[in-house]
């Protein structure tokens, strides 16, 4: 079931994504939830997912901030490309 459409650049020739949900978990404080979307670029389909947890922490904001002030380091990226 498509959930939005996000226009993409217009230099780029790619079509609109389409968005799809994925599933969402809900355990205590932690939320985890996903999303996959699809698009078609010039060079052939792009698919990818979302992810977006959530949560919190029972802790003054001064505490957590030196462990979470630098989240990207948290982040992985993978990047696939499948010929054809």
């Amino acid at each position: 079931m498509s959930i939005s459409k996000q226009p993409q650049r217009a230099e780029n020739k790619v079509s609109t994504a389409k968005y799809y949900e994925g599933p969402a978990e809900v355990t205590s404080d932690v939320r985890l939830h996903q999303r996959f979307f699809a698009y078609e670029t010039d060079a052939g389909m792009v698919g990818g997912a979302d992810f977006n947890v959530m949560f919190a922490i029972d802790r003054p904001a001064r505490e957590v901030w030196p462990y979470l002030k630098d989240f990207n380091r948290c982040k992985i990226r993978t990047d696939t490309t499948t010929p054809g």
